[in-house]
């Protein structure tokens, strides 16, 4: 069987001793990777925090789907629009998406075209509230 090739430019910093265990070429330390799935984000991390190296800097963007409802931040962070909250891009996108859903009512009802008129003006105040009931609301899926 032919090995994969390594892809990643991270692959550039370390040196695979076995199937769980890297060893950094930078500082030489020897890292142990219980999930081979997380094993780039392992170097990335350790990249990252140990020396200060960006080796994929191109590659860690928010996703055209979800810029208007984030900011993106200088270290790979990005900013909801909504809540303020301040989250890594480093990790896995998709927590981007489950933050987004708490928020997703909210958003909806935020980006809806109003629909009021001046017959809103006359109507009942219990009408009014009725009419402003989100619970009916359909909840978009981000993923």
């Amino acid at each position: 069987m032919v090995p994969r090739k390594k892809r990643s430019k991270l692959w550039n910093y370390f040196e695979k001793l076995k199937p769980k265990l890297l060893k950094c070429t930078t500082c030489k330390k020897e890292i142990k990777v219980s999930y081979p799935k997380y094993r780039i984000t392992i170097m990335r991390k350790h990249l990252i925090y140990r020396h200060g190296i960006f080796a994929d800097n191109d590659t860690r963007t928010i996703p055209d789907d979800l810029k208007q409802y984030y900011s993106e931040l200088p270290g790979y962070k990005a900013k909801c629009n909504d809540c303020s909250k301040t989250m890594s891009l480093l990790t896995n996108i998709v927590r981007l998406r489950k933050h987004l859903r708490r928020h997703s009512t909210r958003i909806l009802s935020r980006d809806e075209p109003s629909t009021s008129s001046v017959a809103d003006d006359n109507m009942d105040p219990s009408a009014h509230r009725q009419s402003q009931d989100t619970s009916g609301l359909l909840v978009q899926s981000f993923i």
